[in-house]
């Protein structure tokens, strides 16, 4: 069995990719696809991928692979728009949505590629927002399960509330506050009601903040200090 080698797309092969997420369900996609990836250079040290078919669907997964993939690699990883274009492009058919008929729903373009200059795009993007969520808490499953509940081909609105907010997903504590409150650990998802609850948290987060230093509490402490109207995820 051949070995797909980690790699970047090349200058032109980042401008077909924009051409390919702007017209996908026009054109035929996997054969542009492989010639797009053909348009790349292997990453130094080689370094593996899984198939696609074998790549995981939950974003906590995607996060740990992504994370074991380039941990080694030793260019700056967070900064690379060919790399995580190649990475995008590769998993593709696995990660991009799809209607009822199989036709492709890409969404915003920074889904794919990642937008490095505006700090309030980035973590939009479907792989490189998550791996980085775990890139900042590696295995530390309290501090991760409630932002990346769910699956990975869905942006979602945790991830679009507290990893766009610098102030959250710095402070472990609220990071540990939020999986208590809105993730169910017997089916390995948000609980119900909760992915749209997460503004909510953020705005009280931001009121709060001017009273309490949350990186010196504990998510008990964080927990017990919320309005009653949280109480309700608390008890399920």
């Amino acid at each position: 069995m051949n070995t797909t080698w980690l790699s970047k797309l090349t200058k032109e092969g980042v401008e077909k990719f924009y051409n390919f997420i702007d017209n996908v369900n026009e054109i035929d996609a996997p054969s542009l696809r492989v010639e797009i990836l053909n348009n790349s250079e292997v990453v130094k040290p080689h370094v593996g991928c899984t198939d696609p078919a074998n790549f995981p669907k939950s974003k906590i997964e995607v996060a740990e692979y992504l994370f074991n993939l380039l941990k080694d690699v030793k260019s700056s990883t967070q900064n690379d728009k060919a790399l995580w274009c190649w990475i995008s492009l590769y998993y593709f058919d696995v990660v991009c949505a799809k209607d009822k008929h199989g036709a492709y729903k890409p969404g915003d373009i920074n889904r794919w590629v990642p937008a490095f200059d505006h700090h309030h795009k980035f973590h939009r993007h479907l792989l490189a927002s998550p791996w980085l969520v775990y890139k900042r808490y590696p295995g530390d499953k309290e501090a991760l399960y409630g932002v990346l509940s769910g699956n990975v081909n869905v942006h979602g609105d945790f991830i679009e509330q507290f990893v766009s907010r610098q102030e959250l997903i710095s402070c472990k504590p609220i990071m540990q506050a939020i999986t208590r409150l809105y993730f169910d650990k017997e089916t390995g998802m948000a609980k119900k009601g909760a992915s749209s609850h997460a503004r909510r948290f953020a705005a009280v987060h931001q009121q709060f903040s001017r009273t309490y230093d949350f990186y010196e509490m504990n998510p008990v402490d964080i927990l017990n200090i919320l309005p009653k109207e949280f109480d309700k995820f608390l008890e399920e």
